[in-house]
């Protein structure tokens, strides 16, 4: 891969996407058409130098997911036109065929490097690039219920969810 210096805006990454700047569309469409093959759950890892375009390949990808999404599911509905004109002109993502249909959420883990709670803000992204309404209280009782399935997953092994209930319900009272 070329190594060039281009901040992943969005304006960016269809700009390349378009003109095909930093040779990336094959490998994109590559990518792509190995996650498509995947049939269950799987963790990838992209791993290079500082510097490489890590961020610009995943954008890339969560651009092309987008574009592709909006074609399947909105039948070209609120593409934008610099979407659109990206994409005609690369007939390598553009023509893309993948079986299936994907939500890409792309998590900018340095937003959140100070957070108390990563898991907790990686999951609140989830839920808002999902679109949908989500009711986030959680009616009496079943807080219990979440405990006694998380202390049978036993994440932490020096004490169990349902303690940590405990604990936190002496704080709050």
């Amino acid at each position: 891969m070329k190594k060039y210096i281009l901040e992943a805006t969005d304006e960016n990454v269809l700009y390349t996407i378009e003109h095909d700047q930093i040779s990336r569309s094959s490998d994109v469409k590559d990518f792509l058409e190995l996650i498509d093959m995947v049939d269950d759950n799987a963790f990838i890892s992209i791993d290079a130098a500082w510097g490489d375009g890590k961020t610009f390949f995943v954008r890339q990808i969560e651009m092309t997911m987008k574009y592709h999404n909006k074609k399947v599911f909105q039948n070209n509905k609120d593409i934008s036109e610099q979407e659109l004109k990206a994409f005609q002109a690369n007939a390598l993502l553009e023509d893309l065929k993948l079986q299936h249909t994907y939500l890409p959420i792309y998590f900018d883990a340095w937003l959140y490097d100070n957070h108390a709670d990563v898991l907790m803000a990686l999951l609140m992204v989830a839920i808002k690039k999902s679109g949908k309404p989500i009711d986030t209280t959680i009616a009496s009782g079943k807080i219990e219920k979440i405990a006694s399935v998380m202390d049978s997953i036993q994440f932490l092994k020096s004490d169990n969810w349902s303690n940590l209930l405990e604990k936190h319900k002496k704080r709050i009272y």
